[in-house]
């Protein structure tokens, strides 16, 4: 039987919607990698690349980062920010 939050989760059709820098992006399934966020968002017309840093709104004011190969699992309407990595060393 699959319970309340995991209906909540994820929709029907296996979709959740998360958005990335403001815009909404559909992810197929809850278990996601940083890399395949952000590959999603590239495939909705979000203006960022690959090798962006990708990190996830917590409230208040605090974000976390989530690794290209972090597993995470993902819920609707969660809201992530990908920037250019400005590492020059």
């Amino acid at each position: 039987m699959v319970s309340e939050q995991e209906v909540k989760k994820v929709g029907d059709d296996g979709k959740v919607e998360v958005t990335v820098n403001d815009k909404p992006v559909f992810l197929f399934g809850a278990k996601q990698t940083g890399a395949s966020i952000k590959k999603a968002a590239i495939e909705h017309g979000v203006n960022i690349k690959e090798d962006f840093v990708l990190s996830i709104e917590l409230g208040g004011g605090k974000t976390k980062l989530v690794g290209d190969d972090e597993y995470i699992e993902v819920y609707p309407g969660e809201r992530f920010l990908a920037i250019e990595n400005d590492d020059n060393s």
